[in-house]
């Protein structure tokens, strides 16, 4: 076995409520996370699965990550339902 490098701060986010996404990381990525941890529930167009997604967010707040890719991606976000987002491409 090989030793590699690990960024303790992310793997080790979730104890601080945290959600962190590093390069590689995707939209398709970031709304299983989101989902597996919150009773909002994120849906998201196949057609904007892998854009990239960076950054911390905090992991209880889905909606306010759905916002914030709302202005920094080329992604629209609309409620479906009281416990539901749609995000899709443009």
């Amino acid at each position: 076995m090989t030793p590699s490098r690990v960024d303790v701060r992310y793997a080790l986010a979730w104890r601080d409520g945290q959600l962190m996404f590093q390069p590689g990381d995707t939209l398709a990525d970031a709304v299983e996370e989101f989902n597996l941890r919150n009773r909002v529930q994120l849906r998201i167009d196949p057609r904007a699965a892998t854009l990239p997604v960076r950054g911390s967010f905090l992991a209880s707040d889905p909606v306010a990550f759905a916002q914030s890719i709302d202005k920094t991606s080329p992604v629209a976000v609309r409620r479906l339902a009281a416990n539901t987002l749609l995000i899709q491409a443009e």
